[in-house]
């Protein structure tokens, strides 16, 4: 499994100050172990 997040972060502050942060980006991967059952259904 392969997951990441990226955010965009812009501030305003009183008396007009305003500006933008550096994106943010994480990301992370993860073994997973995958199991399957099979069923019938009548």
């Amino acid at each position: 499994m392969k997951a990441s997040i990226t955010w965009q972060i812009s501030w305003e502050g009183a008396g007009g100050a305003k500006g933008d942060l550096p994106d943010g980006t994480f990301e992370t991967t993860q073994d997973m172990n995958v199991q399957e059952i099979q069923s019938i259904n009548r």
